[in-house]
């Protein structure tokens, strides 16, 4: 049975599960990041709620789309090859027409909304940084539902019409049930006949023009922050006294961090640029393509991770150079509080008190975590002790707010970083 695949159609199959796999590891940690924001500060700022749907989005594409892959392919596709229909064995294929159909508007959708969410954060960070908008403008419930909504209005609108036509499909040389007609390539023939999906090369066109609109809409937006920082800085060079070096750190942080975001979305979206162009012209799309298709496109949420937790690791790491990149990726992204059991909290919580009274009694085995006992001291009806982390060894003012969450990335000037 398995001779009769090729290695492209096995990589087709299980390449995207691994990428996929991975995606939904990083998407956990971010939504993860945000509840727990939410519980110690009970709210987030709005850029973390648009983060949020974000990874909300790319956790379901990832599951549906790179993980289930071609489980939910019909066991008999069939496609159009020299103007007859023939059958095409795809690797790992097992489902139905019914579960082709869902796969295909699922991941679209959650996709779509991805694409949305992604460019209104953009906006969003343009609204802040040129116009001012402040955290408590931006905690009105009706502003909030206003960009939470809207990107789930356009991705329906998007997506669902395709349903009532049968357009979602298996389409060849891909490795999720996308916009297509069946059998595979009928609309390019003259011969056969369409039995579902008759216009849905036409389709893409839309779909496609919507992702190189929101790319466009991001390099822009991005551009014009890089633009900000820059002009907010050189209004600062009239304090400089003469002989101080005007520096210009803020404008090549968001400038970088900016080439970040923009290469995180490019990255995943233009693979399926030169696959949808390719599937369009009926012209099978070369194995490097496919292998860019297979890899990239599924990493959409490990993408997403990397930028928004790289600057807060950066941060951490500048803050203790002498720690290892492994303990500093681990309280960025606060694997500790994982790792740790109920017993070990039970422990901590139990002798907080004593610590408090007496500073000389606290157990040195215990003295790393000093600057978490101080803050559940001064501030414990806010905090729980439960849900403090472990900043290290820096004194506690340094590294921790009122609230006693750790300092990270949103303390900075540019709400890019």
């Amino acid at each position: 049975m398995s001779g009769s695949f090729t290695s492209l159609d096995v990589s087709l199959a299980i390449i995207p599960k691994v990428g996929g796999t991975l995606s939904i590891i990083a998407c956990v940690f971010i939504i993860r990041d945000v509840i727990r924001k939410w519980k110690l500060k009970r709210s987030v700022p709005l850029t973390s709620v648009i983060v949020f749907c974000i990874s909300v989005a790319d956790l379901i594409f990832s599951f549906f789309a790179a993980v289930m892959s071609t489980w939910m392919f019909p066991a008999n596709t069939t496609a159009v090859v020299d103007e007859t229909v023939v059958t095409i064995p795809v690797y790992l294929a097992s489902g139905t027409t019914q579960s082709c159909t869902a796969q295909g508007f699922i991941s679209s959708l959650s996709v779509q909304a991805s694409i949305c969410y992604y460019t209104e954060l953009m906006v969003l960070y343009w609204l802040i940084v040129h116009f001012g908008w402040t955290d408590r403008r931006l905690s009105q419930p009706r502003l909030r539902l206003f960009f939470i909504i809207v990107p789930i209005i356009i991705s329906v609108g998007i997506t669902v019409p395709p349903l009532f036509f049968g357009m979602y499909n298996y389409p060849r040389y891909a490795y999720s049930c996308y916009l297509s007609e069946s059998p595979n390539g009928c609309e390019l023939s003259d011969v056969v006949d369409c039995e579902r999906g008759d216009g849905a090369r036409e389709y893409i066109y839309g779909c496609l023009s919507v992702v190189l609109f929101c790319s466009i809409i991001i390099m822009t937006v991005v551009s014009m922050l890089v633009y900000e920082i820059y002009y907010q800085e050189k209004k600062i060079d009239r304090f400089l006294t003469q002989g101080q070096e005007q520096r210009r750190v803020m404008t090549i942080k968001t400038a970088w961090q900016g080439l970040y975001y923009i290469g995180a979305y490019n990255a995943s979206y233009f693979p399926y640029i030169l696959w949808a162009i390719c599937f369009i012209k009926g012209i099978p799309p070369p194995a490097a393509i496919q292998y860019l298709i297979f890899i990239f496109i599924p990493l959409l949420g490990c993408f997403n991770a990397f930028v928004y937790f790289r600057p807060r690791y950066l941060n951490y790491k500048g803050a203790n150079p002498d720690k290892s990149r492994i303990f500093c990726l681990r309280n960025t992204l606060h694997i500790d509080l994982i790792w740790l059991s109920p017993l070990t909290f039970g422990r901590l919580s139990s002798t907080t008190s004593a610590q408090c009274m007496d500073s000389e009694r606290v157990d040195p085995s215990e003295r790393r975590l000093s600057a978490t006992i101080i803050v559940q001291c001064k501030d414990s009806e806010r905090v729980d002790p439960s849900e403090l982390e472990d900043c290290g060894d820096l004194p506690s003012p340094i590294v921790r707010g009122v609230d006693g969450d750790c300092m990270d990335h949103e303390v900075l000037p540019s709400p890019l970083l």
